[in-house]
C-alpha cells in the first residue's frame, strides 16, 4: 500500500526504481537515465501550446516518480489526457450538439480523416482503464515511457505539417 512520505524523506529515491537495469550497460537505472529517456520524447512545434504544456506535466510527473514510484501511473494518465485534449483542439466544436463529444467519436473522426490508424483506438481503452479503475495499477517506468512515446507520436500525427 502506498503511504505518504514524511517531509524528511520526500527527496529520497523510491527504492522500487533501483530494481531496474539499463539494458545497454547492465547498470542500475538512475534518475539521469529517467531524465534522458523523457527528454527524448518530444512534441512537434505545430502542436498547440496547451497540449505541449500538459504533456510537459506528464514528463515532470515521470521525473518525480523517481521519488514516488506510484506517480508513473499518474504520468500515464496525464499523457492520455493529452490525446483527448489534442483531438478536441484538432476538431473544434462546430455546433452546440458537438460539445459533448466522446473520446471514441473524436478518434473515429481522426480515422475518417486518415490522420490516424484504426489501431490507435487502443489509446481509448488504455485511457478508460486508467480513468475508471477497478483496482490500483502500479506500472514499470518503461511502461510510462512507452505510453508517452506512443501518445507523442499520435499527437504529432494529428498536427503534422502538410
Amino acid at each position: 500500500m502506498e503511504r505518504l512520505k514524511t517531509l524528511a524523506h520526500i527527496v529520497e529515491v523510491d527504492e522500487r526504481n533501483l530494481r531496474f537495469v539499463d539494458m545497454d550497460t547492465l547498470s542500475t537505472w538512475t534518475l539521469e537515465k529517467n531524465y534522458e529517456e523523457l527528454t527524448s520524447i518530444r512534441l512537434n512545434a505545430s502542436v498547440p501550446q496547451e497540449v505541449q504544456s500538459l504533456f510537459t506535466t506528464a514528463q515532470n510527473t515521470s521525473i518525480y516518480a523517481w521519488y514516488s514510484y506510484d506517480l508513473y501511473g499518474v504520468a500515464q494518465f496525464v499523457s492520455l489526457m493529452c490525446v483527448e485534449m489534442a483531438l478536441r483542439l484538432r476538431f473544434p466544436v462546430s455546433k452546440e450538439k458537438d460539445r459533448r463529444r466522446s473520446l471514441e467519436s473524436l478518434l473515429r473522426k481522426a480515422v475518417a480523416e486518415k490522420l490516424i490508424d484504426q489501431s490507435d483506438d487502443e489509446l481509448r481503452k488504455m485511457r478508460n482503464n486508467l480513468a475508471h479503475p477497478r483496482f490500483q495499477t502500479i506500472l514499470m517506468p518503461s511502461d510510462a515511457f512507452s505510453l508517452m512515446r506512443m501518445t507523442a507520436d499520435f499527437i504529432n500525427r494529428l498536427f503534422a505539417n502538410p
